[in-house]
């Protein structure tokens, strides 16, 4: 069994892309975006593929011939669409995410979740890790405007400042031009991200 993603070019500036199971010939989903769109997702995604590796092996290329399982399966293709159109974004130390956009604005709220802990340094970790899950969920979901995060418990100007850097660094990864502006008196982080296409929601709702 093959599987792929198929494009075909339809007046230039846009792009109809399908994820096909070609054994079976049905389109998991297929949606028409801009080739800009595209190529900055693809950016988006290979940057992130290098800044995780940790070592780059050279691998052969192999055509996937399971019959018994489908890539879409194996990868769970559509469990990571649905995942990226899900407002709770799960995080690896069991805490999560809220992504709740509105007509105006995004807004995003950090909750502790599993993680009971209510250390400080334990609080100031989930935050760490929340900042850089958002910062990739922008580029994901090609959110853009006006963002509200409401991070965990941040009142300490030390820890502040700390977040405040990993925030203004994850934001540099982006293609598009996304800035840290100011925490709020209600101690919400405010960030803007410039508007280029369409989000994914908007596209695929």
């Amino acid at each position: 069994m093959a599987e792929g993603i198929h494009g075909h070019s339809d007046t230039g500036y846009f792009t109809e892309l399908q994820a096909v199971d070609v054994n079976e010939g049905e389109v998991i989903f297929a949606v028409c975006l801009p080739v800009k769109y595209i190529l900055g997702i693809i950016t988006a995604a290979y940057r992130e593929f290098f800044d995780r590796a940790q070592v780059v092996e050279e691998k052969k290329v192999q055509l996937y011939r399971d019959d018994a399982v489908s890539l879409s399966t194996l990868y769970h293709l559509r469990g990571n669409m649905q995942e990226l159109l899900s407002s709770k974004v799960w995080l690896d130390s069991g805490a999560n995410i809220i992504i709740e956009s509105l007509e105006t604005l995004t807004v995003i709220d950090v909750n502790s979740g599993k993680n009971r802990s209510r250390r400080e340094e334990a609080l100031f970790a989930i935050n760490v890790e929340a900042a850089k899950e958002i910062a990739r969920q922008l580029r994901l979901r090609n959110i853009s405007g006006m963002i509200l995060v409401d991070f965990i418990n941040l009142k300490k100007k030390e820890q502040q400042q700390k977040l405040i850097s990993v925030i203004r660094e994850e934001l540099q990864k982006d293609s598009v031009p996304a800035n840290f502006i100011d925490i709020t008196r209600l101690g919400l982080v405010e960030l803007t991200r410039k508007k280029v296409y369409k989000s994914l929601r908007e596209i695929l709702s």
